[in-house]
């Protein structure tokens, strides 16, 4: 009802309303209940995370107590009763102020606005300030119902534990989720770029210079995907052996990075660097970037710098997969990419099979002069604080 009414004397009432009501629902609220009854069962690391793809719920916890885990875990997702909102939506308040405050924390998300546009992945994934202040119940449990049904769901499991014992314990706990299909949206894809177009940004860094040329990234499912990785392995890598590492070490600049994510839908690609304090120009930065951008178009790269990076790929992916966190996160980017492991597994096989023109081609194809030119001036953005949501804290009796 807050959302509903903008007059201060409304909404004073309002919250008292349901500050007395919190009065009586602290007769059920138990805070902390839910790790409580993890940590009972030997659960540590609770934990959840949304990206522009997903949202996770996760924790590691003795395999013995599969049962215990299984019927916690799915119960929740059945008809939870969200008696701590006021609580989190303080804590979501102060997440977002504490992004503002950071270096760049209002610039990012300015830039994501404009190179995703109008993609919803422009939108900060916590939401700007006049959505956060105004949001209702109502909502979440509107988004709850719609988006919390079976087959918009993946169950992760990685660890040790024997498949044929787990399935007859998971299998009767979560089918009790409600199943339905959640709504599909098509959404527009961002827009290419035309020419050099430019952006100016503002950040509280006096003396620093940054600047970044962003070009269109891939999906997940692109499968120029591997070669591109590649390529901007050569740029930047973390061995400190690619051009742009080169140029770092040089002193031509003073640092450098190359942003390759892709998302189901959209994906991000750039080259972020500061330059030398006070003597270096953009221009001038920018001309070092090309220059390096087009030694990999022209194919002015060793067999031995190739063949290395391609070994350097698959050892950071097996890696990864030795350590339960990191194949756990492996796992959630294939599920949220509607991918299946074996694809992913195919993926790494392919890695032997990308050849010297092939990093060329996508380099030609993704590096082109349509692009993103985002520079930074000293300076800030208008100071917007949220408001205190006049909810008193629970008290459980």
């Amino acid at each position: 009802a807050l959302a509903d009414t903008t007059d201060p004397e409304m909404r004073a009432h309002l919250q008292k309303i349901i500050n007395d009501l919190s009065v009586e629902a602290a007769e059920y609220v138990i805070p902390n209940e839910f790790d409580r009854l993890i940590t009972h069962y030997g659960g540590t690391k609770l934990n959840a995370r949304t990206s522009q793809d997903y949202t996770c719920f996760f924790n590691t916890f003795s395999p013995q107590y599969i049962a215990q885990w299984a019927e916690i875990n799915s119960e929740r997702l059945m008809n939870p009763v969200f008696r701590m909102f006021q609580g989190e939506l303080e804590t979501v308040y102060e997440e977002k102020e504490m992004y503002d405050d950071t270096i760049g924390g209002k610039a990012m998300p300015k830039i994501l606005e404009r190179y995703f546009y109008p993609h919803p992945y422009a939108h900060a994934i916590i939401g700007c300030n006049e959505y956060i202040k105004n949001i209702r119940v109502s909502d979440v449990r509107r988004f709850f119902e719609e988006y919390y049904v079976a087959s918009n769901m993946g169950l992760l499991l990685s660890g040790d534990f024997d498949t044929d014992h787990v399935l007859p314990i998971i299998e009767p706990a979560f089918s009790r989720i409600k199943s339905g299909k959640a709504p599909k949206r098509d959404y527009e894809q961002p827009r290419g770029f035309h020419g050099r177009e430019k952006m100016v940004v503002n950040m509280e860094m006096p003396f620093v210079k940054g600047m970044a040329m962003g070009f269109r990234g891939l999906r997940a499912d692109n499968p120029d995907q591997l070669p591109l990785k590649l390529a901007t392995m050569l740029l930047n890598n973390s061995n400190g052996t690619g051009f742009l590492d080169k140029l770092v070490v040089d002193h031509k600049l003073l640092s450098a990075l190359v942003v390759n994510d892709s998302y189901k839908e959209a994906g991000m690609l750039g080259i972020m660097v500061m330059t030398k304090f006070f003597f270096q120009s953009y221009p001038s930065a920018e001309k070092l970037l090309w220059k390096v951008i087009d030694r990999i178009k022209s194919g002015d790269f060793s067999d031995g710098m190739f063949e290395s990076l391609k070994l350097e790929m698959k050892r950071d992916i097996l890696f990864d997969m030795e350590e339960i966190n990191s194949r756990m996160g492996m796992m959630i980017g294939v599920f949220s990419q509607d991918k299946s492991w074996q694809d992913y597994i195919n993926e790494v096989l392919d890695i032997d099979k990308i050849t010297r023109q092939d990093v060329i081609d996508v380099a030609n194809r993704y590096f082109t002069k349509d692009y993103l030119l985002i520079t930074k001036k000293t300076g800030s953005y208008p100071s917007s604080p949220l408001p205190s949501t006049g909810f008193k804290p629970i008290k459980p009796k």
